[in-house]
């Protein structure tokens, strides 16, 4: 008889063989059917479960209402302590469903028929540089604004440090954080992109109306290229009241908003990736850093050294550091005794020693490379749990077969996905680090939903992506999005296609995206531009250049519109 796993998260068990919820050594109780659906969320992490899809899956196809299902909801929230405005467990997803936010780990007998999956992704050995974000918020508290730079190579382990941060500030009521990401571009970049997508996502947050109020008073020049925030009546108004607005302007008003909304709240503004950030962000926080008013401000950015050579931000950080106005935490590679810490929290029990020593070895102490050589290991069956500790199977053959760089070991995961998924995959990195499922399917010449169907299950199977929104185009399409796990990720896969390949994706994303976007298609004309350069669709490139180029100029970011 097959022995089912328990599904472990926090301090809670599911164990689907006594149909029981345990929290330590106590059960808790909870209806059969409640159970059910707190199973089917355990077992599929990090997706929007709809109404349909339990109807499907766990009432066996037979009609049920919402209600229901939300009195299902609700007594596994209350089982769990969790709640629908902070949760930590399940999150409401709009209407569309609901979403388990911690990927369980998987637990069973030695001899069990199922590959146990890996627990979440802890952060070791980053205690001082988590410390040192923390006094940077104290002073900031204070008044103090604080520009703080986390640095290290690739997979180092620089998203995790800030993510863990972040996290900790949910515990901490009346701080405000804002977020954006810098993106690799094939030319040139869109003017204060980072920061104008954390304006959006804050101002499309639950407290969008206050965020929108003060970009309304004191930064009308940048709510104008926020067209998420403002009806449409109410752009063309802004476009009138903006005109002739200096780049000068542009920066201070910009300064002013971020200087109130902290003013109000305590505010944390994480730009991750700034070594591919455009000129016009850079000038942006050195100008933020000058100014001299008090202000509970906190900027903390990433960056990756070798990739920043001759960017004008290695500039800024030689002028902040000059000058004392910032602080820069460059990590370094995890030692035996954290990898060792890191494995034990990862797997969930003790580590033969010779695992730690080999996995060091060939890791060089990077997190990423670790993280992924540890589940390669498991799911193919060479790390098992053996005698109340986990060991090598054959630790000649392991050590044999073990790829020597996080590339290698990327493309092997790579190859070991199912070709359908390796195909959506392709296409993905064509598409970009953060992409949509409809873009994808355009350049697949598939179905959104064979798509969205690959896209989840490798989300759901492994940590290549992470699943992140429901995003609608202004043609009415409703698809979900995506992202890589890390840059490299994306990179490995891209490399992988041949030039016709790119060229000929490159040019189905393109044309997708502008039927979709119509009349707003200036408003990606940067994505665009890219996407018909490589193409090779030279008048459609032309056009989309001059637009960007006119994007740029409108934010007086005149050096992005010469380089466009």
């Amino acid at each position: 008889m097959r022995q089912e796993y328990a599904l472990t998260f926090g301090p809670f068990r599911l164990d689907p063989n006594q149909n029981t919820l345990w929290r330590g050594d106590t059960p808790i109780t909870l209806r059969a059917r409640a159970l059910a659906v707190l199973r089917y969320l355990a077992e599929h992490p990090d997706r929007i479960i709809t109404l349909e899809e339990f109807i499907e899956h766990v009432w066996d196809g037979r009609h049920v209402s919402r209600s229901v299902l939300r009195v299902c909801i609700h007594d596994i929230r209350t089982a769990l302590g969790d709640t629908a405005e902070r949760p930590e467990y399940l999150e409401t997803v709009g209407r569309q469903g609901y979403r388990f936010c911690i990927r369980p780990l998987v637990r069973g007998t030695p001899n069990g028929d199922a590959a146990p999956e890996i627990g979440s992704r802890p952060v070791v050995g980053r205690q001082r540089e988590l410390d040192r974000l923390q006094q940077a918020l104290s002073r900031a508290r204070q008044g103090q604004r604080q520009l703080v730079w986390v640095s290290g190579e690739p997979g180092i382990g620089k998203t995790a440090v800030v993510d863990t941060f972040v996290h900790t500030l949910e515990a901490v009521p009346g701080i405000r954080v804002g977020r954006g990401h810098c993106i690799e571009h094939r030319g040139a970049g869109e003017a204060f992109l980072p920061l104008f997508e954390a304006l959006s996502r804050l101002g499309r947050g639950p407290e969008g109306e206050s965020v929108t109020t003060v970009l309304r008073r004191l930064a009308p020049s940048a709510l104008v290229h926020l067209p998420a925030l403002v009806p449409e009546a109410e752009q063309e108004q802004l476009r009138h009241q903006v005109e002739g607005t200096s780049r000068a302007g542009l920066l201070r008003q910009l300064a002013e908003a971020l200087e109130m909304l902290a003013a109000v709240r305590p505010m944390v503004w994480v730009l991750e990736d700034l070594h591919w950030s455009d000129p016009s962000t850079i000038d942006f926080l050195a100008y933020l850093a000058k100014r001299r008013d008090p202000a509970q401000l906190l900027v903390l950015s990433t960056y990756r050294p070798s990739e920043a050579q001759g960017h004008p931000l290695m500039g800024l950080l030689q002028e902040m550091q000059g000058h004392g106005q910032g602080v820069e935490l460059r990590l370094s590679a995890l030692t035996p005794e954290d990898l060792s810490t890191y494995i034990l929290d990862r797997l969930g029990g003790a580590v033969n020693p010779s695992v730690t020593a080999l996995l060091h070895e060939r890791s060089g102490g990077n997190p990423l490379f670790l993280m992924h050589l540890v589940e390669h290991l498991v799911h193919t069956g060479l790390l098992i749990p053996e005698a109340n500790e986990w060991t090598l199977l054959d630790e000649v053959g392991a050590y044999r077969v073990l790829p020597k760089g996080i590339r290698q070991l990327l493309a092997k995961q790579f190859e070991q996905l199912p070709v359908a998924s390796q195909r959506a995959l392709e296409v993905a990195s064509v598409v970009g680090e953060r992409f949509a499922t409809a873009a994808v399917a355009a350049g697949a010449q598939q179905e959104v939903a064979t798509i969205d169907t690959a896209c989840a299950e490798v989300a759901h199977a492994s940590w290549l992506l992470e699943a992140d929104q429901l995003v609608a185009w202004p043609d009415g399409t409703a698809t979900g999005e995506y992202c890589f796990s890390h840059a490299l990720v994306r990179e490995v896969i891209y490399e992988r296609l041949a030039a016709g390949q790119r060229m000929a994706l490159h040019l189905l994303i393109g044309r997708r995206l502008e039927v979709s976007y119509g009349a707003r298609s200036p408003e990606i004309a940067a994505a665009l531009a890219v996407h018909f350069l490589h193409g090779q669709d030279p008048f459609k490139a032309v056009r989309y250049l001059y637009l960007a180029a006119e994007n740029a100029s409108n934010r007086s970011a005149h050096r992005e519109a010469i380089a466009h």
